[in-house]
């Protein structure tokens, strides 16, 4: 123990990540040709060192393997038709163990916290606010498996050259694992003033159980599309393209059949599940009348366009523009089946406070009452659900709609003399029916007489739902546009080279879509949120060099051997900074929202840009333009308003070859001495600001950095 009370120990891993490659090519004739490849790897960090008397060196042990092969065939039937079939497998799994070295909180006493884990396991978990955090789940397995298969087939038939084909691509995951299935309590009230004091009392603020997780989503996404490319005459050709790929949504085919629905007009009828006929109403699970078995209906009639122009300008293939459209959809996506597992009625237990009564006996606040919930999984047909529920019900819109991206962009490039190439090009997309997770059962803000304490009773879907409707709503866009020029020379007098610039703007309504993280200022309107997408970078700039020396052959052994052949290279990287938010960090409109509700702006934000690195480390923003809302009222202040600090670096290398005149090694043996530097002027870089107003310590504050200079020298030997 150090002096000031800290823990000091020793902690170190080991990884071990083997790997096997193997690749064939077989010509049959001059028709037929076969290929196969075949990658394992094997990653394992097993856990090391633990101390029984230190619960902080336990851990998990984990391992990650993955098999990835195709087997690959192409027939020429003449010279105007020939096919290719490509069939490929790949599984990944992932695992983790627990330790096992430590007691685990029931083996100590807390007999009223069950443990859902088979016996042979020991999880332990928990959170000491200002002192620490421990455990570990207990295990883990998460195998995934895709299967591709593809056929496509070429004909060619005067100026027209036709593709058609087929996929179908089958992608199957099994989530196995305990998730705090032995309970999680975290000590965050400070109910004394102190937490760790709360930890020794033992009293009650927060606890989280579920019953281990077992899902196996599953999904199918076959396609069939057709493309002409059609060259019209000698210098102008023309792709006109079609796909037809149905949105398939997955759907879990375990024995548990799981999957949530929330319908509010269902709600509002007082219609209940046939399956569970005890859910509360309005919420519907595979198998209920009108449910698919991946929540929402398949989407088969999906055609997207894709068309796309060359021209040869002059015919001289010196200037070219080139211009494309295209429709593009969100394959069916597995938030669906991820979210699941941790939704009733496939979960047992939850996320609830237990304020008020003793940390070990959680269960002895409402709606509980002392009386410890069965655990089996699925649930019997009469399986009663306390209401309200209190936890997060994470569920899809019934109507849910394929997700959809339009992309479109036309460039001119021309060729200048010393082999230099000069690009300049508009590119944009727009996308619509983009996902959303949004509380649609949060407390309107806010009434007279309105707490945080009846925050659950204020709730539109109260008494049957006391907490969030985390909804996934296709009510999102997004925009992207961008002009970008660039100029290449390939390798000729020594020296080649690639930079480009780009001018780009980002806008969407919301760049993440987990409830956690929510930024909408109003949940009911999310016109609110229209602003820079997170992602956004203004303006940036990159460029990349080779460049090789003079050999001086002829200018005698030091000047040829130390001096010349040398080849340096560097990529140089500028860029704006990424937007950001800022946070009030209090829940003013009482709707359970704190981590990502706004501020108010009372000023102008921005501070000016001549001053001192150390000023602008101490205050990036100008933090007196915002201020905490009042209780009862939503923040104004805009989604992304601010930008972080920009991004500049240059890496660059320096290789050297000698050859080695020594007969044992072989002919053309030499060994490469190569030098590099990583942010070769040490510029620094530094992190986003503190962005949350409530942290008055550091608000509008940067306290993070990227990595200096590194450098690294290395010597090859080839023989």
């Amino acid at each position: 123990t150090g002096a000031n009370g800290q823990i000091i120990y020793n902690a170190f891993t080991v990884d071990n990540d083997p790997q096997w490659v193997g690749r064939v090519d077989r010509n049959f004739g001059p028709k037929l040709r076969i290929s196969g490849n075949f990658l394992w790897d094997s990653y394992d960090a097993p856990l090391v060192g633990q101390n029984q008397g230190n619960i902080l060196t336990g851990g998990d042990s984990k391992k990650w393997a993955s098999v990835v092969t195709s087997l690959n065939a192409s027939y020429v039937f003449n010279p105007r038709l020939f096919t290719t079939l490509s069939i490929a497998y790949s599984r990944g799994v992932y695992s983790a163990l627990g330790s096992t070295l430590f007691p685990t909180i029931q083996e100590l006493g807390a007999t009223n916290i069950p443990d859902l884990d088979p016996p042979q396991y020991k999880p332990i978990q928990g959170d000491i606010e200002s002192w620490f955090a421990y455990g570990w789940n207990a295990f883990t397995t998460q195998p995934r498996n895709e299967e591709d298969f593809s056929n496509n087939w070429t004909y060619v038939r005067g100026n027209h050259i036709l593709d058609f084909g087929a996929e179908e691509i089958i992608s199957q995951t099994l989530f196995n694992s305990d998730f705090v299935s032995g309970g999680y309590n975290a000590w965050t009230c400070t109910q004394t003033g102190y937490n760790p004091v709360d930890f020794l009392l033992g009293l009650g603020c927060s606890f989280e159980q579920f019953a281990p997780e077992y899902i196996v989503p599953q999904n199918a996404m076959p396609a069939l599309y057709a493309n002409d490319k059609w060259k019209i005459k000698r210098d102008l050709t023309v792709n006109l393209g079609l796909r037809w790929e149905p949105w398939l949504p997955f759907a879990d085919h375990s024995s548990y059949r799981e999957g949530d629905v929330f319908v509010p007009s269902a709600f509002a009828n007082g219609t209940h599940s046939t399956r569970y006929p005890n859910l509360p109403p309005g919420l519907f699970v595979p198998g209920d009348p009108g449910i698919p078995p991946g929540g929402f209906p398949s989407q088969w009639a999906v055609f997207d366009p894709r068309v796309g122009l060359a021209w040869n300008v002059l015919g001289k293939g010196t200037t070219s523009v080139r211009a494309g459209f295209g429709l593009y959809r969100v394959p069916g996506f597995g938030e669906y089946a991820s979210q699941n597992p941790t939704t009733v009625p496939w979960t047992v237990g939850g996320t609830f406070s237990n304020l008020g009564v003793s940390a070990y006996s959680p269960y002895d606040v409402a709606p509980y009452n002392g009386v410890i919930p069965t655990f089996q999984l699925p649930p019997t047909t009469s399986e009663a659900f306390p209401t309200p529920i209190a936890s997060t019900v994470y569920s899809f819109d019934d109507h849910a709609k394929p997700m959809a991206i339009m992309e479109w962009n036309l460039t001119i490039e021309h060729q200048l003399p010393s082999g230099i190439m000069l690009h300049t090009g508009y590119e944009a997309s727009e996308g619509y029916h983009l996902l959303i997770n949004q509380d649609i059962n949060s407390p309107p803000c806010c009434p007279a007489g309105a707490t945080e304490a009846n925050m659950a009773t204020r709730r539109p879907d109260y008494p049957y739902y006391g907490g969030p409707i985390a909804q996934n709503l296709n009510q999102t866009t997004a925009s992207y546009n961008a002009l970008d020029v660039s100029v290449e020379k390939r390798m000729t007098g020594n020296l080649s080279f690639l930079g480009g610039f780009r001018w780009a703007k980002c806008l969407d309504t919301g760049s993440i879509i987990s409830l956690s993280k929510e930024e909408t200022a109003d949940p009911y309107d999310r016109r609110l949120d229209r602003g820079l997408c997170w992602s956004d970078l203004g303006v940036t700039f990159k460029m990349a060099a080779v460049w090789r020396m003079p050999s001086f052959a002829s200018r005698g052994f030091v000047m040829r051997h130390f001096l010349g052949g040398w080849k340096s290279s560097g990529i140089l990287n500028w860029e704006d900074g990424y937007p950001y938010t800022v946070f009030s960090g209090e829940d003013t409109a009482l709707n359970g929202v704190s981590n990502r509700a706004r501020d108010n702006i009372i000023g102008n934000p921005y501070l000016p840009g001549n001053r001192s690195t150390s000023q602008k480390l101490a205050e990036w923003f100008n933090t007196a333009a915002f201020a905490i809302p009042a209780t009862g009222t939503y923040g104004d202040a805009a989604r992304c308003l601010l930008r972080g600090p920009g991004y500049s670096d240059l890496d660059f290398a320096l290789i050297k070859s000698f050859p080695l005149a020594m007969r044992p090694l072989g002919e053309g043996s030499h060994i490469d001495f190569r030098a590099e530097a990583f942010n070769l002027f040490n510029h620094p870089n530094f992190g986003e600001p503190n962005s949350t107003s409530s942290a008055v310590t550091n608000f509008g504050e940067i306290t993070s950095a990227n990595s200096p200079r590194i450098m690294q020298f290395a010597l090859k030997l080839f023989f």
